[in-house]
C-alpha cells in the first residue's frame, strides 16, 4: 500500500473561489505569533503566508472526498481549520511531519488528548515552478484541483516556489491513536 492518494477533486473555478474566499474571509496568521505568544519565526524551515478559513460550505465540499480516499480506515473525530498557503517565489516548508506522536494538550480545546491522523493538501493553482510536493521522492501533486492525502506522521515537504506563486488548502483529522 502506497503511502498516499492524490486525486482530481475540484474544478479549476472551484480552486479560484477558495483562494478569494481565503484572502477575504479567511484569518491571516501573523508569522511571529503562535498561541497568542510572539515567536521568532526561522523561515529557514517555512516561508508562507497563511490564511485559516473555517467555512461550512468548503468543508462539506472537501470532506466527502476525504472520507472516500481514507485508504488508511483512520477513526478521526474532528477537523482543524482549513489552512491556505501562499508560495511566493523563494517560499517553502523544509522536512516536518504534521504530527509527532504527541496529543494535543488541554490549551486546544476540544482538540485536547487527539493527533492529527490524516494529513490532506489541495493543489489549488498549478501556473508557478518549482514548489514540489516531497516526501521519499517527489510526488505528482502537479494539477489543479488534485488532493493529497496522507498519514500524518510521514516526513514531507515543500520545494521553494522558483516561478509565480503556488496556493495550496492544506487540512488535518484529528482523533484518538
Amino acid at each position: 500500500m502506497s503511502n498516499y492518494v492524490i486525486e482530481q477533486i475540484l474544478s479549476p473555478q472551484e480552486c479560484a473561489e477558495i483562494i478569494e474566499l481565503g484572502t477575504i474571509k479567511g484569518i491571516k496568521k501573523e508569522d511571529n505569533v503562535v498561541n497568542s505568544n510572539s515567536v521568532e519565526v526561522d523561515k529557514s524551515i517555512r516561508s508562507t503566508e497563511i490564511y485559516f478559513i473555517n467555512d461550512v460550505s468548503l468543508y462539506q465540499k472537501i470532506m466527502p472526498h476525504v472520507v472516500k480516499l481514507n485508504k488508511w480506515n483512520y477513526n478521526f473525530s474532528r477537523v482543524e481549520p482549513l489552512q491556505l498557503g501562499i508560495y511566493k517565489e523563494g517560499d517553502h516548508y523544509d522536512w516536518h511531519v504534521d504530527d509527532d506522536g504527541v496529543a494535543y494538550d488541554s490549551s486546544a480545546g476540544p482538540f485536547a488528548g487527539l493527533n492529527r491522523l490524516l494529513s490532506f493538501s489541495i493543489l489549488l493553482n498549478d501556473d508557478f515552478e518549482g514548489g514540489e510536493f516531497v516526501m521519499n521522492d517527489v510526488l505528482p501533486l502537479n494539477k489543479t484541483g488534485q488532493i493529497l492525502i496522507f498519514p500524518s506522521t510521514i516526513k514531507h515537504k515543500v520545494n521553494p516556489v522558483t516561478q509565480g506563486t503556488r496556493y495550496s488548502l492544506v487540512g488535518w483529522c484529528c482523533g484518538i491513536i
